[in-house]
Protein backbone atom coordinates (compact mmCIF):
# COMPACT_ATOMS: atom_id res chain seq x y z
CA UNK A 1 0.00 0.00 0.00
CA UNK A 2 3.07 2.48 0.58
CA UNK A 3 3.77 2.27 -3.50
CA UNK A 4 0.04 3.22 -4.21
CA UNK A 5 0.36 5.76 -1.93
CA UNK A 6 4.17 7.35 -2.91
CA UNK A 7 2.38 6.71 -6.72
CA UNK A 8 -0.32 9.37 -6.05
CA UNK A 9 0.47 11.66 -3.51
CA UNK A 10 3.73 13.60 -4.27
CA UNK A 11 5.49 15.96 -2.46
CA UNK A 12 6.08 19.71 -4.49
CA UNK A 13 9.58 20.59 -4.33
CA UNK A 14 9.94 23.22 -1.49
CA UNK A 15 10.82 26.87 -1.77
CA UNK A 16 14.29 28.31 -1.89
CA UNK A 17 12.90 29.58 1.71
CA UNK A 18 12.44 26.46 2.75
CA UNK A 19 15.51 24.60 1.40
CA UNK A 20 17.57 27.86 2.65
CA UNK A 21 16.00 27.04 6.05
CA UNK A 22 17.43 22.98 5.55
CA UNK A 23 13.95 21.59 4.17
CA UNK A 24 15.39 19.26 1.62
CA UNK A 25 12.94 16.83 2.01
CA UNK A 26 12.11 15.12 -1.60
CA UNK A 27 9.10 12.93 -0.53
CA UNK A 28 6.52 11.94 2.02
CA UNK A 29 7.30 9.37 4.61
CA UNK A 30 4.18 6.79 3.07
CA UNK A 31 4.73 4.26 6.16
CA UNK A 32 1.32 2.74 6.84
CA UNK A 33 0.99 2.81 10.51
CA UNK A 34 -3.19 1.59 10.50
CA UNK A 35 -5.30 0.44 8.08
CA UNK A 36 -9.30 0.35 9.31
CA UNK A 37 -12.37 -1.18 7.31
CA UNK A 38 -14.78 1.31 6.80
CA UNK A 39 -18.81 -0.62 7.42
CA UNK A 40 -21.11 0.24 4.77
CA UNK A 41 -23.01 -2.50 5.30
CA UNK A 42 -21.98 -4.51 2.23
CA UNK A 43 -23.01 -2.42 -0.10
CA UNK A 44 -19.87 -1.84 -1.94
CA UNK A 45 -19.02 -4.97 -3.66
CA UNK A 46 -16.03 -3.88 -6.06
CA UNK A 47 -14.31 -2.45 -3.81
CA UNK A 48 -13.12 -2.21 0.38
CA UNK A 49 -13.67 0.76 2.13
CA UNK A 50 -11.01 1.65 4.15
CA UNK A 51 -9.61 4.03 6.39
CA UNK A 52 -5.72 4.42 6.31
CA UNK A 53 -3.47 6.20 8.34
CA UNK A 54 0.29 7.72 8.01
CA UNK A 55 3.61 8.36 9.29
CA UNK A 56 3.37 12.35 7.83
CA UNK A 57 0.97 14.97 6.84
CA UNK A 58 -0.64 14.31 3.67
CA UNK A 59 -3.89 12.79 3.81
CA UNK A 60 -6.87 14.67 4.55
CA UNK A 61 -7.11 13.72 8.59
CA UNK A 62 -4.35 15.59 10.56
CA UNK A 63 -3.72 13.59 14.47
CA UNK A 64 -2.94 16.14 16.38
CA UNK A 65 -0.38 16.40 18.38
CA UNK A 66 2.09 15.06 15.96
CA UNK A 67 2.47 14.80 12.31
CA UNK A 68 0.31 12.09 11.41
CA UNK A 69 -2.49 11.85 9.03
CA UNK A 70 -5.45 9.29 7.57
CA UNK A 71 -7.92 9.51 4.89
CA UNK A 72 -11.03 7.47 3.54
CA UNK A 73 -9.59 5.20 0.37
CA UNK A 74 -11.70 2.55 -1.82
CA UNK A 75 -9.38 -0.44 -2.91
CA UNK A 76 -10.26 -2.57 -5.94
CA UNK A 77 -7.49 -4.77 -5.57
CA UNK A 78 -5.39 -2.78 -8.15
CA UNK A 79 -5.88 0.98 -7.90
CA UNK A 80 -6.34 2.33 -5.04
CA UNK A 81 -8.97 5.44 -5.08
CA UNK A 82 -8.25 8.70 -2.76
CA UNK A 83 -12.08 9.63 -1.57
CA UNK A 84 -11.87 13.24 -0.64
CA UNK A 85 -11.68 16.34 -2.11
CA UNK A 86 -12.46 17.35 -5.68
CA UNK A 87 -9.26 17.27 -8.67
CA UNK A 88 -9.16 19.81 -10.64
CA UNK A 89 -9.09 18.28 -13.89
CA UNK A 90 -11.02 15.78 -13.43
CA UNK A 91 -15.11 13.99 -11.40
CA UNK A 92 -15.07 13.82 -7.90
CA UNK A 93 -13.58 10.27 -6.38
CA UNK A 94 -17.33 9.50 -4.35
CA UNK A 95 -18.57 9.72 -8.49
CA UNK A 96 -16.00 7.57 -10.08
CA UNK A 97 -16.63 4.99 -6.76
CA UNK A 98 -20.68 5.15 -7.25
CA UNK A 99 -20.43 5.03 -11.20
CA UNK A 100 -17.98 2.26 -10.95
CA UNK A 101 -20.14 0.09 -8.29
CA UNK A 102 -23.19 1.12 -10.68
CA UNK A 103 -25.81 -0.25 -7.62
CA UNK A 104 -28.95 1.71 -6.61
CA UNK A 105 -28.44 4.22 -3.75
CA UNK A 106 -32.02 3.48 -2.12
CA UNK A 107 -30.33 -0.34 -1.41
CA UNK A 108 -27.68 1.39 0.81
CA UNK A 109 -28.32 1.95 4.77
CA UNK A 110 -29.23 5.80 4.61
CA UNK A 111 -26.84 6.50 7.55
CA UNK A 112 -23.85 4.58 6.61
CA UNK A 113 -23.72 6.26 3.12
CA UNK A 114 -24.44 9.56 4.93
CA UNK A 115 -21.26 9.02 7.05
CA UNK A 116 -19.50 8.25 4.16
CA UNK A 117 -20.74 10.85 1.93
CA UNK A 118 -19.88 13.77 5.11
CA UNK A 119 -16.69 12.21 5.64
CA UNK A 120 -15.29 12.52 1.80
CA UNK A 121 -17.34 15.28 0.92
CA UNK A 122 -17.28 18.11 3.79
CA UNK A 123 -14.12 17.13 5.51
CA UNK A 124 -11.73 19.67 5.22
CA UNK A 125 -8.70 18.77 7.55
CA UNK A 126 -9.80 19.03 10.81
CA UNK A 127 -12.62 20.52 10.09
CA UNK A 128 -15.56 17.95 10.31
CA UNK A 129 -19.17 16.78 10.43
CA UNK A 130 -20.67 14.36 12.65
CA UNK A 131 -23.82 12.44 12.03
CA UNK A 132 -27.16 13.35 14.33
CA UNK A 133 -29.85 11.10 14.03
CA UNK A 134 -32.29 12.29 16.49
CA UNK A 135 -32.77 14.51 19.39
CA UNK A 136 -31.46 11.62 21.49
CA UNK A 137 -28.38 11.43 19.67
CA UNK A 138 -27.77 14.91 19.52
CA UNK A 139 -28.12 15.04 23.76
CA UNK A 140 -25.84 12.36 23.99
CA UNK A 141 -23.59 13.22 21.73
CA UNK A 142 -19.93 12.73 22.15
CA UNK A 143 -20.85 10.35 25.16
CA UNK A 144 -19.86 9.13 27.72
CA UNK A 145 -17.30 11.99 28.37
CA UNK A 146 -20.24 13.93 28.57
CA UNK A 147 -18.72 17.29 27.65
CA UNK A 148 -21.24 19.09 25.33
CA UNK A 149 -24.92 20.07 26.96
CA UNK A 150 -27.25 21.14 24.53
CA UNK A 151 -29.25 24.32 24.87
CA UNK A 152 -32.66 22.99 25.27
CA UNK A 153 -34.06 26.50 24.09
CA UNK A 154 -32.80 26.14 20.80
CA UNK A 155 -33.78 22.73 20.23
CA UNK A 156 -37.54 23.21 21.33
CA UNK A 157 -37.44 25.57 18.22
CA UNK A 158 -35.83 23.55 15.83
CA UNK A 159 -36.41 19.67 17.21
CA UNK A 160 -38.89 18.66 13.99
CA UNK A 161 -36.18 19.45 11.61
CA UNK A 162 -34.00 17.01 13.18
CA UNK A 163 -34.32 13.74 11.49
CA UNK A 164 -32.60 10.26 11.17
CA UNK A 165 -30.77 9.98 7.33
CA UNK A 166 -32.88 9.19 4.51
CA UNK A 167 -32.56 8.21 1.37
CA UNK A 168 -35.18 8.92 -1.35
CA UNK A 169 -35.25 8.60 -5.72
CA UNK A 170 -34.16 5.75 -8.05
CA UNK A 171 -32.07 4.94 -10.91
CA UNK A 172 -34.36 7.14 -13.22
CA UNK A 173 -34.43 10.13 -11.33
CA UNK A 174 -31.75 10.16 -8.99
CA UNK A 175 -31.23 10.24 -5.54
CA UNK A 176 -31.74 12.64 -2.26
CA UNK A 177 -29.91 12.04 0.62
CA UNK A 178 -31.38 13.92 4.00
CA UNK A 179 -28.52 13.78 6.75
CA UNK A 180 -28.57 16.20 9.98
CA UNK A 181 -24.77 17.29 11.80
CA UNK A 182 -22.95 18.85 14.02
CA UNK A 183 -19.62 20.46 12.57
CA UNK A 184 -16.53 22.65 13.51
CA UNK A 185 -12.81 21.94 14.33
CA UNK A 186 -11.85 18.94 16.19
CA UNK A 187 -13.73 19.15 19.79
CA UNK A 188 -15.23 22.88 18.74
CA UNK A 189 -18.66 21.41 17.08
CA UNK A 190 -21.71 23.93 17.48
CA UNK A 191 -23.36 24.55 13.91
CA UNK A 192 -26.29 22.01 13.64
CA UNK A 193 -27.01 21.95 9.72
CA UNK A 194 -29.48 19.95 7.63
CA UNK A 195 -27.44 18.55 4.33
CA UNK A 196 -29.34 17.08 1.29
CA UNK A 197 -26.93 15.74 -1.05
CA UNK A 198 -28.51 15.48 -4.76
CA UNK A 199 -27.41 12.51 -6.75
CA UNK A 200 -27.86 11.83 -10.35
CA UNK A 201 -28.82 8.76 -12.30
CA UNK A 202 -25.02 9.55 -13.72
CA UNK A 203 -23.99 9.75 -9.72
CA UNK A 204 -22.97 13.81 -10.31
CA UNK A 205 -22.87 14.62 -6.81
CA UNK A 206 -24.59 18.24 -5.32
CA UNK A 207 -24.60 19.40 -1.95
CA UNK A 208 -26.85 21.85 -0.48
CA UNK A 209 -26.47 23.06 3.48
CA UNK A 210 -29.18 25.03 5.72
CA UNK A 211 -27.45 26.14 8.81
CA UNK A 212 -30.46 25.35 11.52
CA UNK A 213 -28.07 26.72 14.46
CA UNK A 214 -24.86 28.17 14.94
CA UNK A 215 -25.16 27.77 18.74
CA UNK A 216 -26.92 24.35 19.77
CA UNK A 217 -24.24 23.64 22.30
CA UNK A 218 -24.89 25.83 25.82
CA UNK A 219 -22.07 24.11 27.30
CA UNK A 220 -18.55 22.54 24.92
CA UNK A 221 -15.13 21.65 25.33
CA UNK A 222 -12.64 24.43 24.72
CA UNK A 223 -9.35 22.00 24.67
CA UNK A 224 -6.24 23.55 23.49
CA UNK A 225 -4.42 21.65 20.70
Amino acid sequence: MSKLLAKQFVKPKPGWIARLFGDKESSYNYNVEKVESIDCGGFFEKHNLLRVFVADLFLEGVVLPGSKSYGNFAYDGERLLYLHGKPATRKPRMQELLQAEGKPLELCDPEKLGELFISCLLRRKNEYHALIVSTDSLRSYDSPRNIYKVDEQVLEKIAEQIRAPAIVGDTHSGWKLNVVTVSGWMDRKNNLSAIEFSITPTFEISTVQVNLSRRIFAQSPSLKY
